[in-house]
């Protein structure tokens, strides 16, 4: 790597927005159908298969979300290891501190 990451370039800013946001779109992308079919149960319409597909779609994407929070918490740190110039920037540390407090967040989130 030339060159050094700084939260002064755009494409670092966004890259680092993007790292932080990801997992919480999967979440809302995860609760989308749970909440759908909460109003489609108290409009009476009961389904069984329709009930376990939207558990498991929940749980599957819940899952796929702090997986890729955890993912990109180990990218930050690699980062930290092998790049020099990311050792060096205040974006190099900052990277892994917001997406771990992203992802505990994302934790609390789902576990309530």
């Amino acid at each position: 790597m030339n060159v050094r990451p700084s939260f002064r370039r755009r494409r670092d800013v966004l890259r680092l927005v993007a790292a932080v946001f990801a997992p919480w779109l999967l979440i809302l992308i995860a609760f989308a159908p749970a909440l759908a079919w909460r109003e489609l149960y108290r409009a009476d319409w009961q389904s069984d298969a329709a009930g376990t597909a939207v558990t498991l779609w929940f749980y599957l994407v819940g899952m796929l979300a702090l997986l890729t929070g955890v993912g990109l918490l180990f990218l930050g740190v690699w980062r930290l290891a092998w790049y020099r110039e990311y050792r060096w920037s205040a974006y190099g540390w900052a990277w892994p501190l917001l997406v771990w407090a992203s992802t505990c967040g994302l934790g609390s989130a789902v576990g309530h």
